[in-house]
């Protein structure tokens, strides 16, 4: 006999699919009333009634502002209103928060106290101050001690202080008093071996001294920086790590220099045997971000947080469980480090494929300001932007590239040539070369010669010279000698003739200049004539020679001008030409901040005296390196050069004599002083007004 077997019907299983959908929500309860109460020093008791079971909650404190938060999952909050006032203690004000099946307690307080959470049946108690209790040591201490107080420095230059105890069950203290830090571990012993004070000055950081001691049941260790500072601390298991660094004033301090690699909002926690994905969330939920852990994130920890960075108390967790973490947009994603390696590399050896795979297109890429040499050589380099199955051509005729490859690298490889095809900022270099020369002059000569006539059968002498202006004193003078002996006296007659009739002075040692100032006497006795010149010259010049060359160069780019004279030589293989020019050489490089290095050689060269050997060239020449500011002018130079020469032309022996030793030697004396001066000043060309005027 068969058995007939009736199947649910529509309406059936749309019943009971309706409840499956509901069972979650089933296992909600509501917050129904929410009560405030003030106890005994300065405590606040807020009571949380719901309409089941209460659930269990998980909270974190937060030092600035001074918060409570307590999370309460599968919660549903019933209240009429979600801000409540409250002058109670440290606590000023309540928030409900409600977010789909969570729901959240913030209490505003004035400075961070310590709190308790209780279940009583269908109620939750939270307790904010420190209980009276505990203060009166009506607990029993816990046993527990302090095994090992260690100082070190870390790679980033803070001061860490390490404090090993005999659990993780001790309830620190840690808080800033004046110019210290206060660790208090009540009910934990100090052995007398770490019970000292610590010299830590050699280390260089922000820390001097430590002082560990005794307090009642407990152990107190402070920390005495130097200077202003601010300090993190975080429990791993029975670890206690406070890291404290130097925080130099807001007003000494550049925009940028000195930041810290952690900035969000500080926390703090103290959970024993926490998992390690409710801490998580705690953390996302602070930062606002939405968490996603892998499966394989698991297991509890032991962690006490004091003053902490969101993201740095995130890293340290990370990184005492192997794992790793990466954002995008609001979503953080937490998986062990290797996992997530394997995952990148995973999706590299995807995209390389894909890359393999994808089409080929060939687009041509018009180089604007760049050489398409120099682009092609920059895209092909040891950091090759081309792919295996890329190429790249240039046409040199219209400056552009004729580029074949995939998609994807195709508009990377237009996005690097976009970034270094763009116009070169250009700078105008003003100079002025000042060439000052003076000199002076002081010259003193002397001719003199004389002679004696025969006359009338005597032979007085001859005559050895005469100087133009006292030829006719010597004519008249042998006239003289004709009357003497019994000749007649002719009438006067000028019968002077110029020096250059073959009469030699004895001494002829005159100024050389022509323009020498010369003083001329003569005497003439019967056959004997003597005549006397004394010549001299003071003189003085000054010249300033002014050169202006002005030109225009390319970023990081060469510019030279030069004008002068080039100076043939005759050599074995011909003639061949030195340039004697005045020239300006000058590479700039602009700075991001707007300044000018300049790397400058200028030379100031021109020809000089006529050797064996051709003209000589006589060079000034400067070359520097210097960082200026737009539009400001640079002085260089300041080469003063003095050259003196004194020069003596004597009689030997003679003019070595005193007193008329000066009859028979002149001198010269000469000073010349010459000074080179540079001024420049470089002035960046404004693009817009480039454009604007074409």
């Amino acid at each position: 006999m068969m058995k007939r077997v009736q199947l649910p019907t529509l309406s059936q299983r749309l019943v009971f699919l309706a409840g499956l959908l509901l069972m979650p929500f089933a296992t909600a309860v509501d917050l129904t009333d929410i009560d405030f109460v003030s106890l005994a020093g300065g405590r606040t008791e807020v009571t949380l009634t719901f309409n089941g079971p209460a659930p269990e909650a998980s909270s974190y404190e937060i030092r600035q502002p001074a918060r409570i938060s307590i999370d309460m999952p599968g919660v549903v909050s019933t209240l009429p209103q979600r801000y409540y006032t409250v002058t109670s203690g440290n606590t000023r004000a309540a928030t409900v928060l409600t977010a789909g099946d969570r729901t959240r307690l913030v209490l505003n307080l004035t400075s961070l106290v310590p709190h308790d959470i209780e279940v009583v049946n269908n109620q939750l108690v939270i307790t904010v101050g420190r209980s009276s209790l505990s203060q009166t040591g009506a607990i029993a201490p816990r046993a527990g001690s302090v095994t090992d107080l260690d100082f070190r420095r870390n790679p980033d230059g803070e001061a860490q202080i390490r404090i090993q105890m005999s659990d993780n069950r001790a309830d620190v203290d840690i808080r800033s008093v004046g110019d210290r830090i206060i660790v208090d571990i009540p009910d934990y012993e100090l052995p007398l071996a770490l019970a000292r004070r610590i010299d830590v000055l050699d280390f260089a950081t922000s820390v001097s001294y430590i002082t560990a001691r005794r307090m009642g049941n407990g152990a107190r260790i402070e920390i005495e920086p130097n200077g202003l500072f601010e300090y993190a601390a975080f429990q791993t298991s029975n670890t206690l790590s406070i890291n404290v660094k130097e925080v130099k004033p807001a007003v000494t301090t550049a925009p940028g220099v000195g930041d810290t690699p952690f900035s969000g909002e500080r926390i703090s926690f103290n959970f024993q045997d926490i998992e390690i994905r409710r801490i998580l969330q705690l953390i996302a939920d602070t930062a606002g971000l939405s968490l996603v852990a892998t499966d394989t994130v698991t297991g509890n920890i032991t962690i006490r947080l004091e003053n902490v960075p969101w993201d740095q108390a995130l890293d340290l967790i990370l990184r005492s469980r192997s794992l790793d973490k990466r954002i995008q947009g609001n979503i953080l994603l937490v998986a062990p480090a290797q996992e997530i390696a394997d995952q990148e590399q995973q999706r590299l050896t995807n995209e390389r494929a894909l890359e393999d795979l994808a089409p080929l297109q060939t687009e041509f890429v018009q180089i604007n300001y760049a050489t398409a040499t120099n682009v092609l050589a920059f895209i092909t380099n040891d950091e090759n932007l081309l792919s295996s199955r890329g190429a790249a051509s240039i046409d040199t005729r219209t400056n552009s590239l004729l580029i074949k490859e995939t998609a994807a690298n195709l508009e990377r490889i237009r996005q690097a040539i976009d970034f270094i095809d763009v116009p070169v900022r250009q700078v105008m270099l003003e100079s002025r070369i000042v060439v000052a020369r003076s000199s002076l002059s002081n010259e003193m000569g002397i001719r003199w010669g004389g002679g004696a006539l025969a006359r009338g059968g005597r032979n007085f002498g001859y005559m050895t010279g005469g100087i133009e202006g006292t030829q006719g004193l010597q004519n008249a003078g042998a006239q003289w000698a004709d009357f003497y002996s019994g000749g007649p006296l002719p009438a006067y007659q000028d019968v002077s003739v110029p020096l250059n009739t073959g009469f030699n002075p004895v001494v002829n040692m005159p100024a050389s200049s022509p323009n020498a100032t010369s003083f001329t006497v003569g005497f003439a006795a019967l056959d004997y004539v003597l005549d006397l010149e004394l010549s001299a010259l003071e003189s003085r010049g000054r010249a300033n020679i002014v050169s202006q060359p002005k030109l225009i160069t390319a970023d990081g780019e060469r510019a030279r001008v030069a004008s002068g004279t080039e100076i043939p030589y005759l050599t074995e293989d011909g003639i061949q030409f030195r340039q004697a020019v005045l020239s300006m050489e000058a590479t700039p490089q602009i700075t991001p901040d707007g300044r000018i290095m300049l790397q400058l050689l200028v030379t100031q060269d021109s020809p000089g005296n006529l050797t064996p050997g051709g003209v000589s060239i006589n060079t000034n020449t400067l070359e520097t390196q210097v960082l200026v500011d737009n539009g400001e002018t640079l002085v260089l130079g300041g080469v003063y050069r003095v050259e003196e020469v004194e020069e003596e032309l004597k009689t030997p022996i003679l003019g070595d004599l005193p007193l008329i030793g000066r009859f028979f030697r002149s001198t010269q004396k000469l000073e010349l002083k010459n000074e080179l001066l540079i001024f420049i000043t470089p002035k960046l060309i404004d693009e817009r007004v480039t454009i604007g005027s074409r």
